[in-house]
């Protein structure tokens, strides 16, 4: 199956596909990388609850390079900074504000010979949610959750969720909790995709109406967890708010 990080970031680009280059972005006051086309992805997301202003930038420069001008610049604010490797090859680089209470990130992407640089601002620290939770935006979680995390886009052109936790129960057990709690919410199963090695990793598609949420299960051998990473094409409206 292809890389879930790589599904995200074109799923970002789709979505924000009538974005038009702009010189600066507005509402983020992270600077692109000199000499890249800047790229506005709107205002209206929260993480976990919480605000996010966001844009993006591409470049042809390697994103170790990107990540290298990034560090160098926070790291003479006298900013203490993180770089980290994500799966498939991406970085993130980033630090917590320790005066705004901000956690400033740019994460990079490479694809096809071009670099895709997303800075964010999370207003206060972007943690796990620490309580149980049964769902999150209208989308049930395994009652065994550990480190739960959301991301939700609210703009008109590109509702989206995706939540991602992982939890000590086998792959099949999620698997069987996904189909029997969706079930009995009325959701029906419209695919059902395994990986080339049998019991590694499963996708299952859901659909209710014009709704639609895809579930992917990712045994990790090694931490004996069950890694578990959801999209959907929709959000919960707001408390207090209209939906966009």
């Amino acid at each position: 199956m292809t890389g879930r990080i790589g599904i995200i970031l074109a799923g970002m680009l789709v979505a924000f596909v009538a974005a038009e280059a702009v010189a600066q972005p507005a509402g983020v006051d992270i600077p692109p990388y000199p000499g890249s086309v800047t790229h506005r992805m709107g205002g209206l997301a929260r993480v976990n609850g919480r605000e996010v202003r966001a844009y993006y930038f591409t470049t042809k420069v390697p994103p170790e390079q990107v990540a290298e001008f990034y560090s160098k610049k926070w790291n003479q604010d006298g900013q203490i900074v993180s770089v980290n490797k994500t799966p498939r090859g991406g970085l993130a680089v980033g630090y917590v504000d320790l005066g705004t209470g901000e956690t400033r990130t740019v994460a990079l992407w490479r694809d096809e010979g071009v670099t895709y640089g997303f800075p964010a601002i999370v207003k206060g620290m972007a943690l796990p949610f620490l309580d149980s939770r049964a769902e999150v935006g209208g989308v049930p979680v395994h009652p065994g959750s550990e480190g739960l995390m959301t991301y939700e886009n609210l703009e008109r052109g590109g509702v989206f969720q995706t939540i991602s936790y992982s939890d000590r129960a086998s792959l099949q057990q999620n698997e069987s909790f996904y189909l029997k709690t969706m079930g009995s919410r009325g959701w029906g199963l419209i695919g059902r995709h395994r990986s080339e090695k049998v019991g590694e990793s499963m996708l299952l598609d859901f659909a209710k109406e014009k709704r639609k949420i895809s579930v992917t299960l990712a045994w990790m051998p090694k931490h004996q967890r069950c890694s578990v990473f959801i999209v959907t094409n929709f959000c919960v409206k707001p408390p207090g708010g209209e939906r966009p």
